[in-house]
């Protein structure tokens, strides 16, 4: 063996257990964390059932340190805390979804606890670990454990037994990592809708990607072709999921906003709690990133309250229920238990602006669902293909806006059945 050029395995771990871990160090194993789940989000994203079913806590997590790494990209090596204080602003500012918010509040925490250290030995990192955990739970406005933030403990818990024990920076890693895997291997047991569904949590399970690839570039091993297969769709029990689904959580909000003043976090928690759930709040640099989730009648509740409070910057919507549609449509199958339609039976289809209603439809027996409102009427063929199929010849169709009545009228006129919008009352005394 050449002992001047040894090989690129070797290398990476000798560096690593005789010297502390310096700001190139952080960003070689930030690039690799990356790169692993990167070649893993589909994994990720096939176990995504909680808070809701819509398959991309893998790929916001990857975006959320693709955005970490771009900050980075520019950041002088010489010192750790400058590259994790840069990492953890670039998380932040990019964000995505419950896990990426999360995972944001993970990396400041871990840059909080090194200010002013220009390299890590193995008691900074274990305070690290710490003090990521901690960060990440004051993040969230209700933590729920079985999650990405049970995973984050027991780190921090195996790099406190780690340094207790004397082990190197490289040794602690690998002690982590295990911790993190265990961690992920109980989430069924603390969280029941896992264990219907049949698979670990979604963001735990990418947290342990990350720190499996920072340990796969320290010992040589590939990190772009993923080792595992994501698990079908399809072979999800998505019925039992969906029905776990807590209500409300039609629309994900995120904002980016500077308060005025010092912002009361418990005050702020409290005042989102009365709109929606699934609430984290991420902070770095006096700028914050708010999420919720909210049913369709209160979507613009956030954004109103979080202008009491300041200035916001970027305002994110995304329809969680079409997600979710798009996801069980692959699995072939429904979100909505429908009324058993009979021949003779008069069949009722009903227009909703969201999925928590839709719902309520559904539980008082419509047969049939057609998505709209005042902002998104549907077509009259839209409304056609809800009712054609059904094996009746009776129907009645509600429409919920007086922009959809027309559309209604015609699909009514356009049929072979005895079909009405609910504004005719002839159908009814007949």
């Amino acid at each position: 063996m050449n002992v001047d050029n040894p090989p690129v395995r070797t290398k990476r771990i000798f560096v690593l257990q005789q010297l502390p871990v310096n700001g190139k160090a952080v960003k070689r194993l930030a690039n690799a964390a990356y790169a692993w789940l990167e070649a893993n989000k589909q994994t990720v994203n096939a176990m995504n059932v909680f808070p809701v079913p819509d398959g991309d806590t893998g790929t916001n997590m990857a975006l959320t340190m693709k955005s970490a790494l771009e900050e980075i990209k520019n950041v002088p090596e010489e010192k750790a805390d400058e590259m994790l204080n840069a990492l953890a602003k670039g998380a932040l500012m990019g964000a995505r979804g419950n896990s990426g918010v999360i995972l944001s509040q993970i990396w400041r925490g871990f840059a909080r606890s090194v200010e002013g250290k220009k390299t890590l030995t193995s008691q900074d990192l274990a305070a690290a670990f710490a003090s990521a955990r901690d960060t990440a739970y004051k993040g969230v406005g209700r933590p729920v454990e079985g999650t990405i933030l049970t995973v984050a403990k027991d780190m921090a818990a195996a790099a406190e037994e780690a340094v207790k024990a004397g082990a190197d920076p490289i040794t602690l890693l690998r002690k982590v990592l295990q911790g993190a895997k265990d961690s992920v291997t109980r989430t069924p047991e603390l969280m029941p809708i896992l264990k219907q569904a049949g698979v670990v949590d979604s963001g735990g399970k990418g947290l342990s990607y990350l720190l499996e690839g920072m340990l796969r570039w320290v010992e040589g091993h590939q990190l772009k072709i993923a080792e595992t297969l994501a698990q079908p769709i399809s072979a999800m029990k998505l019925e039992s999921t969906m029905e776990a689904v807590e209500e409300g959580q039609d629309y994900e909000i995120v904002v980016d906003f500077r308060p005025d003043k010092v912002l009361d976090l418990q005050e702020f928690y409290g005042e989102l709690e009365k709109m929606g759930t699934s609430i984290q709040v991420g902070e770095g640099e006096g700028m914050y990133r708010m999420h919720i989730h909210v049913p369709t009648d209160k979507r613009q509740e956030p954004i109103d309250y979080i202008e009491t409070l300041g200035t916001w910057t970027n305002i994110k919507m995304e329809n969680l229920m079409a997600q979710m549609d798009e996801i069980s449509a692959k699995a072939g199958k429904s979100t909505l238990k429908f009324a058993p339609v009979v021949e003779g039976q008069i069949a009722v289809v009903a227009v909703a602006p969201g999925r928590g209603i839709a719902r309520h439809f559904a539980e008082l027996g419509v047969a049939a669902i057609v998505e709209g409102g005042q902002t998104m009427n549907p077509s009259t063929a839209d409304l056609l293909s809800a009712f054609e199929g059904l094996p009746t010849d009776k129907v009645i169709i509600l429409p919920n806006n007086k922009n959809i009545i027309p559309a209604a009228k015609t699909a009514a006129e356009l049929t072979g059945k005895k079909a009405m919008e609910v504004a005719d009352a002839q159908f009814c005394r007949t």
